[in-house]
């Protein structure tokens, strides 16, 4: 038991229900030491209720990665036992053919609420949201974690990546938008606001090679110290990677690393 109770990080994977689930998760009310909890559990509907019962002693956790099974209305009241917490990935699962629906009848208040929550604390440094975020409310709230270092999300609407320039203290970004309008001026925008931005990773299919020598251009007007690290992934052609590198390689502040769509499946 002792050695249980010194248990910094555990890591819980299942794909099949299994009684023993339950076991290990109410288990962690046992672990007041636990600093970093990986949850990936498909087809149990109250793992988030589980963990909602059994969490409260986590005050020390740092690290928290959770799958879909935990609906974002219980995450929000786990986040509440949580102070300590600095690094959070989570699922939104919006698909009408979700057990999950249920979860989800006011997806305005489970997910805004998160990331009002997250920003009154400002003390969260990584963000990973699996799902698009839909709305204008929902960006604006994500856009109030001041606090953010590092952050991943996708899109479905172009309007709403602006507002990823309020979050000036960003480190790494990645951003998901499978759209087939171009917004290459608001990837701009972001790196013009975001000067300490060292790694951006865009998964977009409209990025053209131009875009590289506007974005060493901005980096030049904020005279900034630091390399970007610019990662494209989209369908390019051998010419149109071989011109992405060419713009890349007479940039000294800039580093590209360019990846095909169909180069991605191969990995």
């Amino acid at each position: 038991m002792i050695c249980m109770k010194n248990l910094e990080s555990i890591k819980i994977r299942q794909i099949y229900p299994h009684p023993i689930t339950k076991l290990l998760l109410r288990a962690i009310h046992e672990l007041p030491n636990l600093k970093q909890l990986h949850i990936c559990i498909l087809r149990h509907d109250n793992v988030g209720k589980i963990l909602l019962r059994n969490c409260r002693s986590l005050t020390a956790l740092r690290i928290l990665h959770i799958s879909k099974e935990v609906s974002s209305s219980s995450l929000r009241n786990i986040l509440t036992f949580l102070p300590e917490l600095q690094e959070l990935s989570f699922y939104i699962d919006r698909s009408t053919e979700s057990p999950l629906l249920v979860c989800y009848r006011n997806q305005r208040t489970s997910l805004t609420t998160i990331f009002d929550f997250l920003a009154s604390k400002q003390t969260l440094r990584v963000l990973r949201v699996k799902g698009q975020i839909t709305a204008n409310y929902e960006a604006q709230s994500l856009a109030n974690i001041k606090s953010l270092r590092d952050l991943d999300c996708s899109f479905n609407n172009p309007k709403l990546v602006i507002y990823l320039t309020s979050l000036t203290s960003l480190q790494s970004l990645q951003i998901t938008y499978l759209h087939h309008i171009d917004i290459s001026a608001t990837y701009l925008e972001v790196i013009r606001q975001c000067k300490d931005l060292r790694v951006l990773r865009l998964f977009d299919c409209n990025i053209n090679p131009d875009f590289v020598n506007k974005a060493s251009e901005v980096l030049n007007q904020n005279e900034s110290k630091n390399t970007l690290q610019l990662l494209i992934h989209g369908w390019h052609d051998t010419d149109t990677l071989n011109d992405f590198k060419a713009k890349a390689s007479a940039s000294n502040n800039l580093r590209l690393l360019s990846v095909t769509a169909f180069d991605l499946l191969t990995l």
